[in-house]
């Protein structure tokens, strides 16, 4: 497994193969520029420091960093630097801020009620729905009411309240700042045009749907970290929709979420956010956002990587903080708030040992039949994949917004199929937890998710997030007897991976043997595996791909 632990500035990265453990540790260049290379390597978790390592102690009121010049330390006593943020960054305890446009910086004037009755999409996210579309004339005919509702809205565009005061604070304290949008090029800039000059050059970069990547995909703001040279945990995601808090929670930046935005139904009260979609911190406006950051600008560092007490009428999700890989960096439990979708790791895993194939653009279908948003050649669109376990959808949508094509199936889909997901309920169980009565091929057919295409890949993960009644319902392990892999089988590529994660329980006497020996017996042969630690005393877990033999 591989473990970036991110904390007092400095970076230190794990790597285990076999009984090995290699160890490098390093200062973030972005945010320290003496401390711009590496300093050790050493093996099974001891870390030496080399004598010309640099030391910095620039003050910002928060925290002071002192590298180690001739110290040795193990992991657990790095971890113990939980209580001091990163020096040598602006006074403000983000280093970038990224904004979504409407309803955000933006008054909306999109009728999303009026966009979802001409688009035939009632819930869920419409780039997702539309994506998922086999018939490129719905898809464009969909687009082309879109185009329609967001040109009358650029016309009338208008700045939400502080929304000035809270960009010239960010370029006051030297805060980097960008755009992402889902919108046009032309409604950027008429937006644009209402701030003028001055301001719209402080967005940079800016990316609307033209850009590869597009919202909810993380890859957006692994781009926008990547081209600022900072880490992903340092960075605020801002935006007033789900795919603004799911974007940041993926990509490990922190996420606030503007109350109010133009994707909530007027005078309804918000549902309760899904796995995934829960973020970091609410506002209920831009001036209460920029009060945020300013309050926490000389606030002393907390031990839970918070960086400003929560007021008591905001809740605990009301903090500004840091992103969750800084949290879970140095030992803390990363809670609902701010956390990305279960299973993210096993899904980055995956796109890594080539289990999962993901496409050149976010959504390449529909850049195909209506134009406007990044494609790409057929070859390079993301796989076909069935997963199971679905639950509430946070992992399945974070496949889908990587270009690939994905059905979700499990006992309850109700909560992924209001995130706009293609999902199957499997309907009754046997005591194996699968389909009672029909076969796997039979439940996609009833439901119309199955045309006789296989599928390129089969995903194992249970949805940990999701509250389901029969806990074992859709759990990977059920699906790895004998009867259950020739069943997968069935609806698998011959050319297909079949991609577990499954929890390793003694008391049920499931071990990596017994699943690599059930997986070879059943046509497949194992050909990347990894056992990996669970936090908060939860059971180690088995990752695997398998091929048909």
């Amino acid at each position: 497994y591989s473990v970036l632990l991110a904390t007092a500035g400095m970076l230190l990265s794990l790597e285990t193969r076999g009984l090995a453990t290699t160890a490098r540790l390093g200062p973030s260049p972005a945010f320290c520029p003496a401390l711009a290379k590496p300093h050790v390597v050493c093996r099974h978790g001891s870390i030496a420091a080399r004598k010309d390592t640099p030391t910095c102690s620039q003050r910002t009121g928060r925290a002071v960093l002192v590298a180690a010049q001739t110290q040795t330390a193990t992991v657990q006593q790095l971890q113990r630097f939980d209580n001091a943020l990163v020096a040598c960054t602006p006074g403000l305890p983000y280093a970038g801020v990224v904004f979504d446009m409407d309803g955000t910086l933006t008054e909306a004037h999109i009728d999303f009620a009026d966009m979802r009755a001409r688009t035939g999409i009632p819930q869920g996210d419409l780039f997702t729905v539309m994506e998922s579309w086999d018939n490129p004339a719905a898809i464009k005919a969909a687009m082309d009411v879109i185009l329609e509702i967001e040109a009358g809205a650029a016309a009338r565009v208008r700045l939400k309240e502080g929304a000035v005061e809270l960009l010239s604070t960010l370029k006051d304290k030297g805060c980097r700042v960008a755009l992402v949008t889902r919108n046009t090029p032309a409604s950027v800039q008429a937006f644009f045009d209402l701030v003028g000059p001055e301001w719209a050059a402080l967005f940079d970069p800016v990316l609307t749907r033209e850009f590869p990547y597009v919202k909810p995909d993380k890859r957006l703001l692994e781009h926008v970290a990547q081209a600022w040279g900072l880490e992903p945990w340092r960075l605020l995601m801002v935006g007033d929709s789900a795919e603004d808090v799911e974007v940041g929670n993926a990509a490990g930046t922190a996420s606030c979420l503007v109350a109010g935005g133009g994707n909530e139904k007027p005078g309804a009260a918000p549902a309760a956010p899904l796995p995934g979609a829960a973020p970091t911190l609410t506002v209920s406006g831009l001036p209460d956002l920029r009060a945020r950051l300013l309050a926490a600008e000389n606030a002393p560092a907390a031990t839970d990587m918070t960086v400003m007490p929560c007021p008591e009428s905001a809740g605990p999700a009301g903090a500004v903080a840091l992103g969750w890989p800084a949290r879970e960096a140095v030992g803390l439990p990363v809670q609902r708030a701010g956390a990305p979708p279960p299973g993210l790791a096993f899904l980055d895993w995956l796109v890594e040992v080539g289990g999962l194939k993901p496409s050149a653009a976010s959504f390449p279908r529909m850049g195909a039949a209506a134009g406007g948003l990044a494609t790409c050649p057929p070859e390079q669109y993301g796989d076909r994949v069935l997963h199971i376990g679905c639950g509430a959808g946070g992992l399945t949508k974070m496949m889908a917004s990587q270009g690939m094509q994905v059905t979700g199936a499990d006992m309850d889909v109700m909560a992924a199929t209001r995130r706009g997901l293609v999902a199957v309920p499997l309907g009754g169980r046997t005591a194996m937890g699968r389909p009672a009565g029909s076969s796997l091929r039979g439940a996609l057919a009833q439901n119309g998710a199955w045309d006789g295409e296989a599928f390129d890949a089969i995903v194992l993960h249970k949805d940990g997030g999701h509250a389901d009644a029969a806990p074992d319902a859709g759990a990977p392990s059920t699906w790895l007897a004998p009867g259950a892999l020739t069943e997968l089988g069935g609806v698998l590529s011959p050319y297909g991976r079949l991609c577990a994660e499954v929890a390793l329980t003694p008391a049920t006497r499931i071990n990596p043997a017994a699943i690599i020996n059930a997986i070879n017996a059943s046509r497949l042969t194992v050909v990347a595996w990894q056992v990996v630690k669970a936090g908060g005393g939860a059971p180690q877990r088995m990752r695997l791909v398998a091929r048909p033999t």
